[in-house]
């Protein structure tokens, strides 16, 4: 791998050495074991050379950011300095400044806070730096928090490669993909993967759970379905009910079904007995139109039973 650098010298140079916190001889081979060392692990073998198309295979449960080369930009109040875009190499840092340092791109990245990166496609030329950075809403600290590392391979050709991590996006930050290039360096494009917040289970911590008892009312007939509301017990922007449904004082072999309100039976059972007089309670989960869901009996009756368990989200 060759350890290209930029003049270090008097006027401000800065080499990709000095860049990374002076690594010594190992160059880059260096800064991938460091940063493997600190938990980010480069995914071996996902080089692909002169392909800029094939990034990495897709990882299933993964949701991707696509990131076009045009999404950078430079981050300078200094004239000399602006990005330039070539259909062909995509975005870099550039300079009318012949003297001028290497720069900076920085891409802004609209992920919900909650998830966690787990891979960077990038595609690029040269041999560009890599990093992400947290960058703090209400404080001066802009800590990296992946890499820097640096991409493999050098020269006129286009490359791509994966990099495996595991960065947890938190609150009070905004977070940005930091890519440091030398003269002649550009990103094509960058795809992130990560895992989404999860749509999670909010357990019912009331003291009574219990939404509907057709024994202080009515008993179901055969073939009979009721709207009940179990918005009272629920979290307001729940998705899915988790509820569990009890038959008791049945007629004889049947079933209960619970659905979304609002829509005609679709033909599924939750639970089923087989006796008159049984009693039999089961877990479901059920999605809602406000809150509410229906329940339906089949070819017996029964006294129908629903306690909240939570809300999906």
């Amino acid at each position: 791998m060759q350890n290209e650098t930029a003049p270090d010298d008097a006027t401000g140079g800065l080499s990709r050495r000095a860049l990374i916190g002076g690594i010594g001889a190992a160059g880059a081979f260096g800064l991938a074991a460091s940063v493997a060392g600190s938990g980010h692990v480069l995914a071996a073998g996902d080089d692909v050379g002169d392909v800029p198309e094939a990034l990495g295979t897709p990882v299933d449960g993964l949701v991707y950011l696509p990131l076009d080369a045009t999404a950078f930009d430079v981050a300078t109040t200094d004239g000399d300095h602006y990005r330039l875009y070539q259909t062909d190499t995509g975005m870099q840092p550039a300079t009318s400044d012949a003297g001028a340092i290497p720069r900076y791109l920085y891409a802004s990245l609209p992920i919900p806070i909650g998830s966690v990166i787990r891979r960077i496609n990038i595609g690029y030329y040269g041999q560009p730096i890599i990093s992400i950075a947290r960058r703090s809403l209400t404080t001066s600290q802009n800590p990296q928090i992946f890499g820097p590392i640096t991409t493999s391979g050098s020269g006129t050709n286009p490359r791509s490669q994966t990099f495996s991590t595991n960065v947890e996006l938190t609150a009070g930050a905004a977070y940005v993909l930091e890519v440091f290039c030398l003269d002649g360096e550009s990103v094509r494009g960058v795809e992130i993967g990560y895992i989404p917040p999860a749509q999670a289970f909010v357990p019912y911590t009331g003291a009574d759970p219990r939404v509907f008892d057709s024994r202080d009312t009515t008993k179901f007939g055969a073939n009979e379905e009721r709207v009940i509301d179990l918005s009272s017990r629920l979290v307001a922007t729940a998705r899915a009910a988790v509820i569990n449904l009890t038959a008791t004082d049945t007629d004889g072999p049947g079933f209960l079904a619970a659905f979304s309100d609002g829509i005609t039976y679709p033909g599924n059972s939750s639970l089923n007995f087989t006796a008159a007089g049984a009693t039999v309670a089961n877990g479901v989960i059920c999605q809602m139109a406000a809150g509410k869901i229906k329940v339906r009996t089949g070819p017996a009756g029964s006294h129908v039973i629903v306690d909240v368990i939570g809300s999906l989200l």
